[in-house]
């Protein structure tokens, strides 16, 4: 499990000359509605690959009852101990819009799966939930001895498992679970580790998390109410500190342990996909089929590759970039770097075209997710 007190640089950009009067780095720097193609680092027009200022295929007409449904991202300003605020941002005209109220501190924001609700640890130790504006706060469970960590929406969106960690510093971290309308936080893991972030099964009938309680660092899965419990690696080493993910509809999991891994639901067929020679992390599974992940031997490239360890190669050739989190449907991939010297996030599309930088802040900002399209 781990405790976000203020966002971390990770790494430092290479000061460089103009090279000519249209570079851009930043899309503050355009004009007419274009972007900065940060892999050319001139001002363009948002393209249709891109997909930045056109909805989505399942977009849907506004009206009171369901509204259109535009790219966007919630993400995370500064950190716990920081003045955490949580902030939207919407893909079309790169416009902000706060989540929180200015007086609460708020971090790790999740949206629920139908786009209309955003789950936020308030203060370390309440669990709300809110409407996309920030209002109509809602009181999902509070711990007064503990800090609540990595909230995970049911895919039906009735629940909410997240983590635990005393304040004390003493005892084990502690998987919950609470139906998001509110009610007693249900412990599904008393007396044994239990670490975020945890993850839904596609079928909400398994959550996936690690415990180091073998001694090291596992990936486990358990049903719902915290039994059926199977350690899915039970090997020498720590793996999934980066949170493990589901592929291929639950039938797999994707985890990072010095490489990237695979094996099957329930735990056979455990394959290292990247080799031996280097060091790999922060596997992700996005819905086309790939994986996304971040060679660490070459200081934060990110990287791409088949759901079957095919083809692996950069996204793009830019160092410092980490956490990536691949949109709904495949097509975009978000990422926090420190590349331009501070902590931000950007955008791309799945084959890493379009770069762009979609905050700017000197605070850093981090955990992006994207905004589910409504049913």
């Amino acid at each position: 499990m781990k405790l976000v007190l203020s966002g971390v640089l990770v790494g430092v950009a290479v000061a460089c000359t103009r090279p000519n009067p249209d570079f851009c780095d930043t899309n503050t720097a355009c004009k007419n509605g274009q972007v900065c193609d940060l892999g050319t680092n001139r001002c363009t027009a948002a393209t249709d690959a891109m997909d930045l200022d056109a909805a989505p295929s399942t977009d849907v007409a506004a009206t009171d009852a369901k509204p259109a449904c535009v790219r966007e991202l919630v993400f995370q300003r500064d950190g716990l101990f920081t003045g955490g605020q949580v902030w939207r941002i919407d893909l079309v005209n790169f416009v902000e819009h706060s989540v929180s109220n200015g007086v609460d501190v708020d971090i790790e924001p999740e949206w629920s799966p139908d786009g209309n609700r955003i789950a936020v640890v308030r203060n370390g130790s309440t669990l709300y939930t809110v409407d996309p504006d920030g209002t109509n706060g809602h009181q999902v469970d509070s711990q007064s001895a503990n800090f609540l960590l990595g909230p995970a929406w049911s895919h039906d969106g009735t629940r909410l498992v997240y983590g635990t960690t005393p304040k004390s510093g003493g005892g084990s971290d502690q998987l919950y679970s609470a139906a998001a309308t509110g009610s007693a936080g249900i412990n599904l893991t008393v007396g044994s580790d239990g670490e975020t972030p945890a993850e839904w099964s596609p079928d909400d009938q398994q959550i996936l998390f690690t415990s180091k309680r073998t001694g090291n660092t596992d990936v486990f899965k358990m049903a719902p109410n915290g039994t059926g419990l199977v350690n899915l690696t039970n090997r020498a080493g720590n793996d999934g500190l980066e949170g493990p993910h589901w592929m291929h509809g639950g039938a797999d999991i994707v985890f990072g342990a010095n490489h990237v891994w695979t094996a099957a639901a329930d735990g056979s067929n455990l394959v290292n996909l990247t080799g031996t020679t280097g060091s790999e992390d922060q596997p992700v599974w996005s819905a086309d089929d790939k994986i996304y992940f971040v060679n660490l031997s070459s200081s934060g490239l990110l990287y791409v590759m088949n759901g079957n360890g095919s083809n692996q190669h950069p996204l793009m050739n830019t160092q410092s970039d980490g956490h990536p989190v691949p949109s709904p449907d495949g097509s975009m991939i978000a990422w926090t770097s420190g590349r331009d010297g501070n902590v931000e996030i950007y955008v791309a599309n799945s084959d890493g075209s379009n770069a762009t930088r979609v905050t700017n802040n000197q605070a850093p900002d981090t955990h992006p997710r994207w905004r589910p399209c409504p049913p």
